[in-house]
């Protein structure tokens, strides 16, 4: 097993410099924003099924599903909001929208990565309107962003503060489990 681990998060605060990444890299904890309150509540109503247009969609589809695999010597993990069938399925909210918001991220890369599937789509909620983002899979990128993620690191002597921060030993049960049922 990989020594260390990757979550889609953090690298997407790195990729799109959020000022919330050397608290994510550091592991401090930090309040929900109100844009975050809404994004959980968000998916909350969805699960409960109170979004009308989603009941279909969440009716037995499996909910935050642990997930990880192992990608250039580092663990990836994630918790996937929705698996239904062949597709993976992320619940989002946001105050704006315009198709491709999600184009950059390595979420869907990660995810459709660590269970070697080819569908993804983000839903997104604006006001009482759902959009849906379709997103492909591309491990040569995901490979790329890795790379150039832990390069970034190393060159500016934050390699060792993201290896004591993100120790494959905090989901060591997770990770065996996980394992032990795809085999």
């Amino acid at each position: 097993m990989p020594k260390y681990y990757l979550t889609a998060s953090l690298i997407n605060a790195w990729l799109k410099g959020y000022d919330n990444f050397y608290d994510m890299l550091y592991r401090r904890e930090t309040e929900p924003n109100e844009l975050m309150k809404a994004g959980i509540d968000f998916e909350n109503r969805a699960i409960r099924g109170e979004i009308e247009e989603l009941r279909e969609l969440v009716d037995g589809a499996l909910y935050q599903e642990f997930v990880c695999r192992e990608c250039e010597g580092y663990m990836l993990l994630g918790f996937c909001d929705l698996i239904k069938y062949d597709t993976i399925y992320d619940l989002k909210y946001v105050q704006s929208y315009e198709m491709g918001k999600y184009t950059d991220s390595v979420q869907h890369l990660i995810y459709l990565y660590c269970l070697d599937m080819q569908k993804f789509e983000y839903v997104i909620g604006k006001g009482d309107e759902i959009f849906y983002e379709f997103q492909p899979r591309d491990d040569n990128k995901l490979k790329e962003t890795i790379h150039q993620f832990i390069n970034w690191l190393k060159i500016n002597n934050l390699y060792e503060v993201y290896q004591q921060n993100y120790s494959t030993t905090r989901y060591e049960k997770e990770i065996t489990e996980y394992e032990n049922y795809i085999r």
